[in-house]
């Protein structure tokens, strides 16, 4: 789910139509609208605001959800030694340092892990739709290649 996709489903839950919203925080209209059907994105003052506004933590709008990523982890850590570990910035981001003997660390935000993440299982879900045995192991050769490849554009840098 995309966050104009969040910030529709909770301002449409919390009952406000769009106008209502965006006076409530303060900004034009076609600024709110923008988030909702462009895909802009709001600045944290705004982030805030809203999350407030809609009865919601600023992590629900942004989709990050700490508890999957977790368990994902755990579960490379289990089966292909990968290591990581949780950082937070100045700002209070979250990041994680994701390692594997061998290859350069990387480096990725919480939103960037959870895309990660999610795109392998997508991968598996159309390769082996009918190889659910096979199904696990696809799903972390992948994600070990992807790390490989994000860590090796990121040490481009």
């Amino acid at each position: 789910m995309t966050f104009a996709e969040r910030l529709r489903y909770y301002r449409e839950k919390a009952g406000y139509q769009q106008k209502a919203l965006a006076e409530i925080i303060d900004i034009p209209f076609q600024t709110y609208n923008n988030y909702e059907t462009k895909g802009n994105e709001p600045k944290i003052e705004i982030l805030l605001k809203l999350a407030y506004a809609l009865g919601c933590s600023v992590d629900d709008l942004v989709g990050y959800k700490k508890e999957e990523i977790d368990l994902r982890l755990q579960g490379l850590q289990m089966l292909y030694g990968f290591t990581n570990k949780e950082i937070r910035n100045a700002s209070g981001q979250t990041f994680y340092v994701i390692s594997y003997e061998g290859l350069p660390s990387l480096t990725l935000a919480a939103e960037q892990l959870d895309q990660l993440l999610d795109d392998c299982r997508k991968e598996t879900d159309q390769a082996f739709s009918d190889l659910k045995k096979l199904e696990s192991n696809y799903y972390y050769d992948r994600l070990r290649l992807k790390i490989f490849e994000a860590a090796a554009a990121q040490n481009k840098k």
